[in-house]
């Protein structure tokens, strides 16, 4: 059991975009190749030709699922949705919460262009606190959804920038291992990371950037 958990703490994520764009649903098989000789190499064998972001936005239960598996605190951190975040621990300016600001990559933001020239993009911010690494039952989670309708102005601008987003959390004195994560509701991709933050017994405005 113990060379087995070994071995399945190492391996690499490997991802690509199919040049097949025919979402026929058929399986489609995959084959990963070393150069190195005697490797042995263990891989899912291939997948269903289904177009995500329309199974995505259309089966929100295979949503809630990829969201909970990317908060868990043991999980890989999901790279689909790259972002950057600033913690700034609770004071009298924050009305004694954590804050956590998101500043999320609008180039992996899917924007669906409206009747009206707006561009629109609808995202999940979660902050998940846990206080014991690799714990399994989290003391708080708090989400924040921004359905933005933007002007072409504001997108241009947020093209060249960053797509913001911010979570205040309750959390009292400790030690708190936190998972970070975004989700595109109109693709279904998701992406989180790990952080680590102290907050004292009287808070400060200081801030942390922990994690991106």
């Amino acid at each position: 059991m113990r060379n087995g958990i070994d071995d399945g703490s190492r391996y690499y994520s490997l991802g690509y975009y199919p040049d097949n764009k025919t979402w026929n649903g058929k399986f489609r098989k995959i084959k990963v190749v070393s150069q190195r000789s005697g490797l042995k190499l263990r891989y899912r064998s291939g997948y269903f030709a289904v177009d995500r972001t329309t199974f995505m936005k259309n089966n929100q239960f295979q949503r809630d699922v990829d969201l909970g598996q990317a908060l868990s605190v043991d999980a890989p951190a999901a790279t689909a949705i790259q972002f950057e975040a600033r913690v700034v621990l609770p004071s009298p300016e924050t009305r004694n919460k954590l804050v956590v600001e998101y500043a999320i990559d609008p180039h992996m933001v899917t924007f669906e262009n409206l009747e009206n020239g707006l561009e629109h993009a609808q995202l999940d911010c979660v902050v998940r606190a846990f206080t014991t690494a690799g714990g399994e039952t989290p003391v708080k989670t708090q989400a924040e959804r921004v359905d933005g309708r933007l002007k072409p102005d504001v997108f241009e601008k947020i093209k060249q920038t960053f797509y913001p987003c911010r979570v205040e959390v309750n959390l009292g004195q400790g030690h708190y291992y936190l998972r970070l994560a975004v989700r595109d509701n109109l693709s279904g991709m998701v992406g989180s990371y790990n952080a680590e933050v102290t907050i004292p017994a009287s808070g400060t405005s200081q801030a942390q950037n922990v994690s991106k």
